[in-house]
């Protein structure tokens, strides 16, 4: 994926973050958004000396939205690693994961903040 089109991905989602009515204006289905947001470096666990802070967003995403996402998702569903029990599938630096009940849902990606540009995710 080139700069330009990381670029767009990026800034559409921090739109829909933010609560842009695009669904109005297009006639899109919404989703209300649930999760949380991180402020960190680029290494959140034992991050380096002299590594500045600050620079990422980690974005986390929770319940129909982040299921939405995970079924519109291609690609193989695998064993997540990081919790028992649970689907992933990842297509870029979004990573998206179901729980055992329907209503656990989670996706995860990372903005880098200088640039727009998205990143991975939080590890486990």
């Amino acid at each position: 994926m080139g700069a330009d089109r990381r670029r767009s991905a990026a800034l559409a989602l921090v739109a829909l973050l933010l609560g842009a009515d695009l669904a109005t204006a297009q006639n899109l289905t919404t989703e209300r958004l649930t999760g949380e947001a991180l402020f960190g470096g680029a290494t959140l666990i034992d991050p380096p000396p002299g590594e500045p802070a600050g620079t990422h967003a980690y974005l986390t995403i929770t319940g129909a939205a982040a299921r939405r996402m995970f079924d519109a998702m291609s690609g193989p569903v695998r064993n997540d690693a990081c919790q028992p029990g649970w689907r992933t599938k990842r297509a870029g630096h979004l990573t998206c994961s179901l729980g055992r009940r329907a209503s656990e849902a989670q996706c995860g990606v990372a903005l880098l903040l200088a640039r727009g540009e998205l990143a991975p995710g939080r590890p486990c």
